[in-house]
């Protein structure tokens, strides 16, 4: 009997092509995950979609921190201008930290963003950390989040038909 070689998870590369339609149909009904199932987490023979682990972040959850904050700008018409507006917020949440968040666009957040904690590539490769948990729980409570971050898929690689006329790339090992 020969022993199974370990997996280097370490050494995942894009690799470029849709996914399966089937699957396709299957990942975009899931929901935020509380934790990662198995199928997700990449290996030498599993290259799953990127899955991103982080809160969500709309202009219904930003707003009343900014103006918690006094960080809303307005034009001359009293309208919200929501770029300078994400801009001193993101720079007050992640502003007492050394390190910055990641924001990645999720299917599950519409009209905003997700706060990074981490990927599941990210996850298994030794030379990448995840935000520490001091600073996501501090941000988390900021933003009115009482629970962990959750799981979300990546909008932009790997999900899309065969017609797909972005050509987006799979992360595979």
């Amino acid at each position: 009997m020969v022993a199974k070689q370990p997996i280097e998870r370490a050494a995942c590369k894009p690799r470029i092509g849709p996914l399966d339609p089937q699957i396709v149909a299957r990942l975009l009904n899931l929901r935020p995950l509380k934790a990662l199932p198995p199928e997700l987490i990449p290996s030498g023979s599993n290259r799953p979609p990127i899955m991103w682990q982080g809160y969500p972040v709309n202009q219904t959850i930003i707003l009343p921190f900014a103006t918690e904050h006094n960080l809303v700008d307005r034009d001359e018409q009293g309208e919200i201008l929501w770029l300078s507006t994400w801009e001193k917020s993101w720079e007050m949440l992640d502003g007492e930290f050394e390190r910055r968040a990641e924001l990645a666009q999720v299917w599950e957040v519409d009209g905003g963003v997700l706060w990074v904690v981490q990927s599941n590539y990210n996850m298994v490769d030794p030379t990448k950390t995840p935000v520490p948990p001091e600073m996501w729980q501090v941000v988390g409570k900021r933003l009115g989040y009482k629970n962990p971050p959750k799981w979300y898929l990546d909008m932009g690689y790997g999900i899309y038909p065969d017609d797909d006329p972005y050509g987006t790339a799979v992360w595979g090992c």
